[in-house]
């Protein structure tokens, strides 16, 4: 039997084939022998003392303080309830829209008339173009700039006040050739100011349907009139309707 560390012998006629290699023979592996045994870990059971006792804190004692702050706290707000029952919360005023002016070719002459009208009641800024922003800081003065700006016939744009923004509501269900001055008298009994009343038409025939564009005035009774189940002896369904703000243009 030959040695493993010896090379394996072979046939002549694979002689040729294995030239370029030399086959040995497998090794076994050898394992190693235990010198030593595993050895469990021993167990200790006798503890000394600490040489001082640990002082323990007990981390959730700091809740029973902030209970009693918040216990405190809500009688603060009681009172500070009972002042604002007495001192009712004043609403934010809404701010003016801005007026634009365009094609301004002397800005001291602008700032000269509207110190005139408005002083130290607005503020302005450049645009592109020549234009002018101005923003008043109260709807007086946006109303009294705006009204000297028209009296000139300077070429300007601005929106409607939200305090005046009309409130919209369509009348359905209302035949077409209902007299709108006798629709406006009716609502009018009911405590309602209709600024503005029209018919609506088809968009493609122009044929007149049964239903009517209402513009009321600006109430704190506005949303009262979905209340209202009939008008003239009609029942009519009422919807609120949402348009874009109305600009305000000049020549």
């Amino acid at each position: 039997m030959a040695d493993n560390n010896e090379p394996a012998t072979m046939d002549m006629d694979d002689a040729d084939n294995f030239r370029w290699q030399t086959i040995a023979g497998k090794r076994k592996a050898q394992t190693p022998p235990r010198e030593t045994t595993a050895k469990k870990q021993t167990t200790i059971t006798d503890y000394l003392p600490p040489a001082q006792p640990v002082i323990t804190e007990n981390r959730y004692s700091s809740l029973t303080e902030e209970v009693n702050e918040n216990n405190s706290g809500n009688n603060d707000n009681d009172d500070d309830e009972t002042s604002n029952v007495d001192n009712p919360r004043q609403e934010p005023t809404t701010r003016p829209p801005p007026i634009v002016v365009y094609d301004v070719t002397s800005i001291s002459d602008l700032t000269t008339y509207l110190n005139d009208h408005a002083p130290n009641g607005y503020t302005m800024k450049t645009l592109s173009r020549n234009q002018i922003k101005i923003q008043t800081k109260t709807a007086v003065a946006y109303r009294e700039v705006l009204a000297k700006l028209k009296e000139k016939n300077i070429q300007l744009h601005s929106y409607q006040c939200k305090d005046e923004k009309p409130f919209r509501v369509v009348l359905r269900n209302m035949h077409f050739t209902m007299d709108v001055k006798e629709i406006k008298d009716a609502l009018l009994e009911k405590g309602h100011v209709v600024r503005d009343i029209r018919n609506i038409k088809h968009g493609r025939t122009k044929a007149p349907l049964p239903m009517f564009f209402i513009n009321l005035a600006p109430a704190s009774n506005n949303k009262d009139i979905y209340a209202i189940d009939s008008i003239l002896h009609m029942k009519y369904f009422g919807k609120t309707r949402r348009l874009p703000p109305v600009p305000t243009l000049t020549p």
